[in-house]
């Protein structure tokens, strides 16, 4: 049986948004494919990081994961935090064509959020 998890992925694959951006509750320690290598704060794994890892080795290879990956949080900065502690549970994936139109990601903590905001902001737009 499909975890509520895999079928989100599932309803992703089909209708192939441009950008995945949210919490997913996945803590992915690190990845790698042909965008790069991605490491940032959180080295933990989960079993929903996983499960990431395995589909962005594969249906989700078209991606490019921006936190932790682009200008503006190459670090890979927390994302998530509460009592219980910290971690990156919370990521912006973009197809790579988007990714190479934004300029920068930024990881925006707010004191009345456990979640952090993250945006994605756009390159320029030049008219000659």
């Amino acid at each position: 049986m499909k975890t509520g998890f895999l079928k989100l992925v599932e309803v992703l694959l089909e209708n192939k948004p441009k950008i995945i951006m949210g919490d997913l509750n996945a803590r992915i320690g690190s990845i790698c494919n042909a965008s790069g290598s991605w490491k940032g704060y959180d080295n933990k794994i989960n079993e929903r990081g996983k499960k990431l890892n395995a589909k962005h080795q594969n249906e989700l290879s078209e991606y490019q994961v921006c936190n932790g990956m682009m200008r503006g949080d190459i670090a890979g900065q927390f994302t998530f935090s509460n009592k219980n502690g910290i971690s990156v549970v919370d990521f912006s994936l973009t197809k790579s064509v988007v990714a190479s139109l934004a300029s920068r990601v930024e990881v925006i903590s707010n004191q009345f959020l456990y979640h952090s905001i993250i945006k994605l902001n756009p390159r320029p737009q030049i008219n000659i």
